[in-house]
């Protein structure tokens, strides 16, 4: 007897309910009540504006800990017992700062703002939309703090709580979206009797208001958005093959988990803002057929049958095929950045030894040209991770530096060694050329 398993399904429901209203607060950690949350009218709809452009903010993992603004680089760095600072990297002056502009501040409490209280073990994550950066801080493990949304402006100032969440609520790891209007995430709950949700959500930047424009069922990703579309990923797992077949209940239980893999049926859905009542399948294909993902509203991916990379455009319609003349046979990729116009992504090689060998590549759509770039950290066997680019240059973590940082245990203040993040600058004819030179950006002291 054959059996079929499908989970991660996406089902639409109607556009609805505002889940919670806007929040004033101060910098830091916010009490656990938090500001009034009177709940709003359900019957309250969305209205998205008429110059749309939805796009990804944030991480492929969520908000991370680091975003890039309009003129540099934020990022969380852990410096004092049980806080996070914010620093800042400007792309002119290659150094970093604390993001507070009060001369002689210690950086060490509520009164600065660039300092994140994480004594309650909720470590939050960064984005930034249209001149504004977003801190998007977790429950904390007792459930005493909610999660909660921080909004600032880009120097820091003006830090508030635009939301807060039900201590039961998560914003689900993934890309969050952004239009001028409001941010868009997928929100996780769990009721009182166990049962769990999923929403796709629109929170008003003005306000905080959230409104409901699709639940889904168990599972499904945030992909990108483009113009007023949101396109979303759903799983729907393979079939597995008949238990007679197999002498053993192992064998039979490692053919299910490779049937299951390699038949997985991924889907990409279309929702317009506009209209959030109508989820459109766009694109479909089996987990052993390609992989990539989607940046900047078009999908990028590799195909493994026909040994070339792809670029498809939903909104158009248009495709254009790279032929893969790097020499490597690739096991999976992932896609990390389009910078001017070229895809750079992390690919998965099986060589002659028989394990995985990672680097980096890129491909060029407009020449018609696919290469290995081969940058990788300095020390140790992974490509660099790009934060950001400007006209000449691009922005990576390219190497990870020890510094002893202060932390209390049992009443005492102990230090303890870190790994951080190098961060640094190379132009990009080195960077295209395969030449590692990094200027790093200097610390903030």
């Amino acid at each position: 007897m054959k059996q079929k398993r499908h989970l991660h399904k996406i089902v639409s429901v109607l556009a609805a309910a505002v889940i919670l209203s806007a929040c004033g607060g101060s910098p830091g950690k916010a009490d656990a009540e938090g500001p009034n949350m009177a709940a709003q009218s359900p019957d309250v709809v969305f209205s998205p504006t008429e110059t749309q452009q939805i796009r990804q903010v944030g991480t492929e993992d969520g908000a991370g800990q680091q975003a890039a603004g309009a003129g540099g680089i934020y990022e969380l760095v852990s410096i004092l017992p049980e806080s996070c600072s914010i620093l800042y990297t400007d792309y002119a002056a290659g150094r970093q700062v604390y993001l507070c502009s009060s001369p002689g501040c210690g950086h060490a409490g509520d009164y600065c703002t660039s300092y994140v209280d994480t004594s309650l073990g909720n470590i939050p994550g960064l984005i930034f939309s249209d001149d504004r950066l977003y801190l998007i801080t977790p429950a904390s493990a007792d459930a005493a703090f909610p999660p909660q949304i921080e909004v600032m402006d880009a120097n820091g100032a003006n830090r508030t709580v635009l939301a807060k969440f039900k201590a039961s609520q998560t914003i689900s790891p993934g890309w969050c979206l952004a239009d001028e209007k409001a941010l868009y995430f997928l929100l996780e709950d769990v009721q009182s009797d166990g049962r769990f949700t999923q929403m796709l959500c629109a929170m008003e930047k003005a306000n905080g208001a959230l409104h409901k424009l699709l639940e889904l069922e168990q599972g499904g990703w945030i992909m990108d958005g483009q113009g007023s579309s949101i396109y979303l990923k759903s799983i729907e797992e393979g079939e597995a093959p008949d238990r007679e077949l197999f002498a053993t209940e192992q064998a039979f239980e490692e053919a299910c988990m490779d049937a299951m893999q390699a038949g997985a049926l991924h889907k990409i859905l279309k929702l317009n803002v506009s209209d959030p009542h109508t989820l459109t399948v766009v694109d479909e294909w089996h987990q052993n057929e390609r992989s990539g993902g989607m940046l900047e509203g078009k999908m990028y991916y590799y195909d493994f049958a026909q040994d070339c990379f792809v670029e498809k455009d939903y909104e158009t319609g248009e495709s254009k095929t790279v032929n893969n003349t790097t020499g490597a046979a690739f096991n999976q990729i992932y896609v990390q950045a389009v910078i001017d116009g070229k895809l750079v992504f992390t690919g998965v090689t099986t060589r002659e030894s028989d394990k995985n060998h990672v680097s980096s590549f890129y491909v060029d759509f407009a020449n018609n040209a696919a290469a290995e770039i081969g940058i990788m950290y300095a020390h140790r066997d992974r490509p660099v991770v790009i934060c950001a680019s400007d006209a000449d240059n691009i922005y990576a973590y390219y190497d990870v530096t020890e510094e002893e940082i202060p932390f209390e245990l049992d009443g005492n203040l102990e230090m303890t060694v870190v790994g951080r993040q190098q961060l640094g600058m190379i132009s990009k004819q080195d960077f295209w050329g395969g030449a590692a030179s990094f200027t790093p950006c200097a610390p903030a002291v």
